[in-house]
């Protein structure tokens, strides 16, 4: 949307910017489109859990506080496993930017690390 107010004052011809505005308008559309797509089927994926939670509990007499629990443990499995995946990051000596520390150099300024250890780069 800024690309057309910065063309706009850029001198560019009137079709030029007549195309960029109907190509802008019709990505708002598709994004409408599949935003509504998006809340049938989140409400389709409601009700189909909302039919399991309650055959469960018919079936088998659990409670919403065995849900409860059983949804928390998930919760804390998957923070377990987001945090195993995602790199730990040191402060780089002379950019002070954050990188991985398994690094042997910043990834921005290219200075050596700390933790390059046997392997420094030359």
């Amino acid at each position: 949307m800024f690309d057309l107010f910065r063309d706009a004052g850029s001198g560019h011809s009137g079709a030029e910017f007549g195309k960029k505005t109907l190509d802008a308008a019709k990505a708002a559309t598709d994004a409408s489109a599949r935003i509504v797509k998006l809340e049938q089927r989140y409400e389709q994926l409601r009700l189909i859990s909302m039919a399991m939670w309650n055959l469960l509990k018919d079936r088998l007499q659990l409670t919403d506080a065995d849900l409860a629990k059983y949804v928390d443990a998930l919760r804390n499995q998957a923070a377990e496993a987001a945090h195993d995946r995602s790199p730990e990051l040191i402060e780089c000596s002379k950019c002070k930017r954050k990188i991985p520390a398994k690094a042997a150099t910043c990834l921005y300024c290219g200075a050596t690390t700390v933790s390059a250890g046997t392997f420094k780069a030359t």
